[in-house]
């Protein structure tokens, strides 16, 4: 046996998927915040006295030993070293372990995505909510990656469900951090082209004449320090520069 994603993979899952939440010691008032001015706040510990917990896993009993916390998700590990992530005693997570012999034979596209559907309305409330935002084959692992996106006006958010499936039709790892957190923001409004111009005159401002252009990859909804912010890749094209283009995360601030 192997694990197949370790510790350090495990993290930054959590980090990309769970809320945002930061130290932010900047006093600068505007709603632009390039992602390097924001600071990240420590938040993983280790909790005392946490109870074992037993699962089900088809005809199995499985006793879990709790191993760590990071962003006040409580990660609990198996004796075959499976994980799993729970928040406020809620499974929103896990990754298995798979054997060395990983099944290559690959098996239809169409077929694991059914199994990925079924498991998402099994196992997500309001899964009807959420729908296929991508999905490709990681043919280092040998399994299909589906992605599912709540989305919020027409715009995605960082509320996602994550489910892979191996070429034995099994479901090996999931993840859903942020179900339903954004459901109070549903009456919000934006305009994209103020909100672009905004951020465009930012960099313009931060790369000064080395500025040349730049292009907006893709945007979302996430949540920093109980607020609803944009946050939006970019990639700049700039002069003087090892490369001829960065990649710049932007924090934009919504009312």
């Amino acid at each position: 046996m192997k694990i197949k994603i370790i510790v350090a993979v495990l993290v930054i899952l959590i980090l990309c998927l769970g809320v945002a939440v930061y130290a932010n010691n900047n006093t600068k008032t505007s709603k632009v915040l390039f992602f390097s001015e924001v600071e990240q706040e420590d938040r993983n510990v280790t909790k005392s006295n946490m109870p074992k917990k037993t699962i089900i896993n088809g005809a199995e009993e499985v006793q879990l030993e709790y191993k760590e916390s990071k962003y006040d998700n409580d990660i609990y590990v198996s004796n075959k070293k499976d994980e799993y992530i729970y928040k406020n005693d809620n499974l929103i997570g896990f990754i298995k372990k798979v054997d060395d012999e990983i099944n290559v034979t690959r098996m239809n596209s169409e077929s694991a995505q059914e199994i990925a559907n079924t498991f998402l309305q099994e196992n997500i409330d309001e899964s009807d909510k959420y729908e296929l935002t991508s999905s490709n084959y990681i043919t280092s692992y040998a399994e299909y990656s589906f992605v599912y996106n709540n989305k919020l006006n027409g715009i995605d958010t960082n509320d996602t469900v994550k489910i892979n499936v191996n070429n034995n039709g099994e479901v090996v790892s999931f993840s859903n951090f942020n179900q339903g957190v954004f459901e109070k923001f549903s009456g919000v409004k934006v305009n994209m082209e103020i909100i672009e111009k905004e951020i465009i005159d930012s960099i313009k401002n931060k790369y000064g004449k080395d500025y040349v252009d730049s292009e907006i990859i893709y945007s979302f909804f996430n949540i920093v320090n109980d607020k609803l912010v944009l946050q939006v890749n970019v990639s700049i094209e700039v002069a003087n520069q090892v490369s001829s283009s960065v990649l710049d995360t932007i924090i934009y601030e919504l009312n």
